[in-house]
């Protein structure tokens, strides 16, 4: 996530940032043996974190969340995911000069889908993801494999990740920047 147009320090919003990404749908998630999934899920999730000190509430954040897994046959599956998380306050310009905090608003909307398809020892899934929000947009796509040995005793795994980001942001330094990110 990024900030409104003053920059969101360290100290008063990282922790914020960070209990925002684990709450994505996809961050965290169980290991499958090589078998399609039998059942399908629908999770929902709703973080909400406030920071606060007397006199100023100064970070909230809520990410209202949905994960869908849908098998599709015995050897194949579809998993996708979506949040929306806002993050709202006042950030200090100043460690000291509390009085002098701006208000910021941010909003960023991201899903992503995948398809599996199980073998006899192996997986192979593609997928696919945007977020966007004011000043920030990302693509990606993804291709992960796994394999595991006649006895079960030993799997590999490998997974190749690709992202294209478009960065505006609100203080206009720079304009359509772009940014390539390759994961492996």
């Amino acid at each position: 996530m990024t900030s409104s147009k003053n920059n969101l320090n360290a100290h008063t919003g990282m922790g914020a940032v960070v209990l925002a990404a684990l709450a994505l749908p996809g961050v965290w998630h169980d290991a499958h043996a090589e078998t399609a999934p039998e059942d399908g899920v629908i999770a929902l999730k709703f973080l909400h974190y406030q920071d606060s000190q007397p006199g100023l509430q100064r970070v909230a954040v809520e990410a209202p969340s949905i994960y869908v897994l849908l098998p599709l046959s015995p050897h194949w599956s579809a998993e996708g995911s979506g949040v929306i998380d806002s993050v709202s306050g006042a950030t200090p310009r100043w460690h000291t000069a509390i009085s002098s905090a701006s208000k910021m608003h941010e909003k960023r909307v991201a899903g992503d889908v995948k398809v599996t398809h199980y073998g006899e020892r192996s997986s192979m899934a593609l997928g696919v993801s945007r977020s966007t929000e004011h000043d920030y947009r990302s693509n990606g796509a993804s291709f992960d494999a796994s394999l595991s040995s006649e006895d079960n005793n030993t799997t590999g795994n490998f997974g190749l990740g690709l992202s294209s980001d478009t960065i505006n942001p609100a203080n206009h330094l720079v304009h359509n920047q772009h940014k390539h990110s390759v994961e492996m």
